[in-house]
């Protein structure tokens, strides 16, 4: 959702250089744009998505192509703020955390991540952060499907909600579906069981990946299937190995302390 902020006259960016402009009101974002690309990322569509530049607070010249897929995880404090936007929402989680946890966090990110000194993000949390929050972000919460507590560290609502992801996508595999820019696991050259490994994954890390702050290491290997051969690539982070062995997932990939934050697959040979 943060690529979505407003584009900002010469007055409101001297406010945001101060610390004075409030990035955390509804109206500091672009509902109609983003609106608009996800309608047709669940279509099956390819969409340009805006790049924005926290450090000048601006949006960057260049766009990002993110194309249409079975599973769109969407992201943002505000996601639930907006009435439009909530009904494009098939499943919606509110993951909750300890507000010293968010503070922690907001510290790290802005002073190390966006050039920002700690009595700025201090000011800008204590006058627009915490206020928004009590007024915009938690009364949405009872418009979730599901409530996360701890957030990423709550493997049991994870391993849940993967699970209903996995559910999604078999019903998308036996009605055989797949229209447009769309692929779906039914017409896909890689086996199914192989797709739905990767979107829980996917889904599992995009969530967990608040808490965890390792930096990762690339993991490389292959798969081969029907005389095909994938390279799928995965960043590493140690301490995860008895947790992902915890949470039910097929152990057919070579997968030893690996929590992997990002997959791609790729053809590279064929026999």
């Amino acid at each position: 959702m943060d690529s979505f902020y407003k584009v900002l006259n010469k007055e409101k960016q001297e406010q945001a250089a101060c610390n004075e402009y409030n990035f955390d009101h509804p109206d500091a974002f672009d509902f109609d744009l983003l609106i608009s690309v996800l309608r047709k990322l669940k279509e099956g569509k390819s969409v340009k998505v805006p790049v924005y530049d926290f450090t000048t607070h601006s949006r960057s010249k260049e766009w990002k192509i993110i194309y249409g897929a079975n599973v769109i995880v969407f992201e943002g404090i505000l996601s639930f703020a907006n009435k439009e936007l909530l009904q494009l929402l098939d499943m919606k989680v509110f993951v909750d955390t300890d507000s010293d946890i968010r503070l922690v966090r907001r510290l790290k990110r802005d002073i190390m991540e966006r050039g920002r000194d700690v009595s700025g993000v201090i000011k800008q949390y204590s006058k627009f952060v915490k206020p928004a929050f009590e007024q915009y972000i938690e009364p949405t919460m009872q418009a979730a499907d599901i409530v996360v507590p701890r957030g990423g560290e709550n493997f049991v609502a994870l391993d849940l909600i993967v699970q209903h992801v996995h559910s999604q996508l078999e019903k998308v595999r036996r009605s055989s579906l797949g229209e447009g820019e769309n692929t779906t696991a039914a017409e896909s050259p890689i086996p199914t069981w192989l797709l739905l490994f990767v979107a829980q994954y996917l889904l599992f890390v995009i969530i967990a990946q608040k808490t965890i702050h390792s930096p990762p290491r690339t993991y490389p290997f292959l798969i081969s299937w029907k005389g095909v051969q994938f390279l799928a690539v995965a960043p590493l982070y140690k301490p995860q190995s008895k947790r992902l062995q915890l949470m039910g997932f097929p152990r057919i990939l070579p997968l030893p302390m690996a929590l992997p934050t990002t997959w791609f697959l790729s053809q590279i040979s064929k026999q």
